[in-house]
Parts: C-alpha cells; structure tokens; sequence
C-alpha cells in the first residue's frame, strides 16, 4: 500500500501555525509583563528610599541662600520643601559650588531633580526634561556708581574700555555675549563674586537674573544702582533626569495646584516684597 505525503502546502499551512502560536503566546507574556509593571517607578524608587534629593546652588539670592544656621534656604527652597511633603519624604538638598556640574549630577542620577532658578533653554531641554515655568525672569544690569550719569540702559555699556562681569555658565553670560561686542567680558565663578567687582570698581557691570540685581542692588547701594528693566524674558523650570516621565508628569501636576496656592503667594511675599529675611542670611561682605 502506498503511503500518500503530506503536501508542501499542508506543511506551509502547520508551520504558519505553529508560528502563530507561539507569537501569541509572547504577546500574551508580554502584556502580562506591562500589565504588571509599576506605572510610577521613578517616584517609587525615591518614596521607598525616603528622601529626595534635590540639586542646588546657594547664594542665588533670594532664590536659594545660606542661613546663619547654615541650612539653604530661599524661594526655591520652599518650594522643594513642598514637594518633598507631597511626596511623603525628607528632602535633602545637595549644594554644588560648581554650577556647570549640577545638570550633570542630575543625569548620572546622583540627584533626583533641580531647583535652582535654572531657566528653561532649548539646550538644556536635550540634556533634561523641564517641568511647566514656576517663575518668569530676565536679565538684568548691576551698574559702577560712577557711571550714574551716562549709563542708562545696557546698550550704553557696550563701549571699548568697559568691563562686564557675568558668572560663567549662566543664562546672564550668554546673554552678554550676545549683546556686548565692543566691551571686554570677562566670566566669573559666582554672583556675589562679581558684584563685590564691580562694587570695588575693577569691573563696570554685572548682568544677571533680575531678582539677584534687585537685592544686591539695594545691598551695595553705596557704590552701585541697577537697571532693573529686563532686556531679555526668562522663565524657571524644574528639571528631571532625561525619560522619567512619571516623576515629570507628577511634577507638573503638583505645579498647577502649588502655584495657585496659599503657600506659594505667602512664601513670594516673604522673598520678594518683605526684606526682613536680609537679617537671617549670611549675606556677602564688602
């Protein structure tokens, strides 16, 4: 008797299905694998490690600053302060005496945010992920004395001879660079570094974020003035380390029930209209 082979067709048509069984089935371990994946891994990580870590630079004034006591404290401060709470944790801030270093902290995961008055530049959003504006700024001039007379705005500044002073690596720096092509520029370290400069005369001006002007302005009045008018528009957001988008979601979330409420108008109100807080901050000497 003789014995009838299967057809090529008939064994095209049992490996099809073979095949579609076993897709299935990783399909099928797959989306039981999703289903049971935590949505919220980033905040659940730093919930179950109790604290938040959040990066900073003090003696950005009133944003974030030193106390008598030494603890960073400031507008940005309360705010961190707040989210800490919300998210049932103590805070830790992390103070980085080299600015340039913290947006890389933040993307080695050494930290877990930033809020450090740090503007929202297309630049650093390929680096990060800002969260909504928590603040609108801009830049802003800390002007010689002796230039009372003849400097009126920061285009008046631009003349071969002057000097401009900024703190390297900020916003206010690249603004300068921008505007001042005949004045010599010269970077510093840090804010109150160049204000004593130009205080003591060995630089002309200081360009920074407005709320810092106005504050050492009112300081140092006896050997600078400000111009205080904005020549450029800023806006303040929270970074996150690239791709968490949990924790960046949540953020912005927090953000538009913080912003509206009773704690952030009085906590503005205590850094930017009350001046009584110059008494409790180790503010720089002449």
């Amino acid at each position: 008797m003789k014995h009838t082979r299967p057809s090529r067709s008939l064994w095209t048509t049992l490996s099809l299905l073979v095949i579609l069984g076993m897709l299935l089935a990783a399909c099928s371990s797959s989306s039981s694998q999703q289903a049971n994946a935590d949505p919220f891994p980033n905040i659940r990580r730093i919930q179950q490690a109790k604290v938040l870590k959040v990066g900073t630079g003090a003696g950005f004034y009133p944003f974030e600053m030193l106390d008598k006591s030494g603890k960073t404290v400031g507008f940005d401060m309360d705010i961190a302060e707040a989210i800490a709470k919300a998210l049932g944790v103590e805070l830790q801030v992390v103070d980085f005496k080299d600015f340039d270093a913290i947006i890389p902290a933040l993307s080695a995961g050494q930290i877990d945010m930033i809020i450090a008055g740090l503007t929202i530049t297309p630049e650093r959003a390929l680096v990060v992920n800002f969260s909504q504006p928590y603040f609108s700024s801009g830049q802003a001039i800390l002007v010689n004395n002796k230039h009372k007379d003849t400097v009126k705005s920061v285009y008046d500044l631009d003349k071969p001879g002057l000097t401009i002073v900024t703190e390297q690596g900020t916003t206010g720096d690249i603004a300068a660079q921008k505007i001042f092509k005949q004045a010599t520029l010269r970077p510093m370290k840090g804010g109150n570094e160049a204000t004593l400069d130009v205080c003591n005369g060995s630089s002309d001006a200081f360009v920074y974020d407005q709320p810092l002007i106005a504050i050492q302005a009112m300081q140092y009045k006896d050997c600078v003035y400000s111009l205080l008018e904005p020549f450029t528009a800023e806006k303040f957001g929270i970074p996150v380390r690239a791709g968490q988008a949990d924790l960046l979601q949540w953020l912005n979330t927090f953000l538009d029930s913080y912003l509206d409420s009773d704690a952030y108008k009085a906590s503005y109100t205590k850094w930017f209209e009350d001046g009584a807080w110059m008494q409790e901050i180790n503010m720089p000497s002449q």
